[in-house]
């Protein structure tokens, strides 16, 4: 079902539920997501990575004071394949290089979990993988991955976020900015 279709499905149960007033709350709605849509897609043209702009980055990080290992810990169950792969390779295309991606497996029942894991982590040395026996929900799951840390830094990502190429030097940068950190 297209996005469209989704739409006017929920515009038409608000009818059905709602009467015309129904109609009107989901259309401003609507409008409102449209123009937030809009918005972020502006954005993220405005602040697109350039090559340049990959260049100059590398070039702060070579005369960052400290460049500290950062932690991404991040708990998985049951995510649909592409989300995960998109989620991975946004952090291994980091443009800030320190860091180790700890993951821990909620016990997931499906079985292209594990080999998506087990492939990258066979791929890239930083990638470490904690498999649970047991379902223990988002907050076991996160401390299964944090015990797999050994960075001066820990930054939490959902198992279908991406991140942009830059986040990780922002966070590194801002590290280097504050003493007191």
């Amino acid at each position: 079902m297209s996005r469209i279709e989704k739409k006017l499905s929920s515009i038409a149960r608000s009818a059905a539920d709602d009467g015309l007033p129904g109609v009107a709350i989901s259309l401003r709605q609507s409008l409102l997501d449209l123009r937030e849509r809009r918005k972020y897609q502006t954005w993220l043209k405005l602040h697109q990575i350039t090559d340049e702009t990959r260049k100059t980055l590398r070039a702060q990080i070579a005369d960052f004071a400290t460049e500290p290992k950062l932690s991404i810990i991040m708990p998985v169950y049951d995510v649909e394949e592409k989300w995960l792969r998109l989620c991975i390779e946004s952090v291994i295309t980091q443009i800030y290089e320190n860091w180790e991606f700890c993951i821990a497996d909620d016990c997931s029942p499906s079985p292209h979990i594990k080999k998506i894991l087990d492939e990258y982590s066979a791929k890239d040395h930083r990638i470490k993988v904690a498999f649970r026996s047991e379902n223990g929900h988002i907050s076991a799951a996160s401390n299964s991955a944090l015990k797999l840390a050994t960075g001066e830094f820990c930054v939490l990502l959902d198992h279908d976020d991406e991140l942009s190429e830059d986040a990780l030097f922002w966070v590194s940068s801002e590290i280097n900015d504050s003493s007191d950190v």
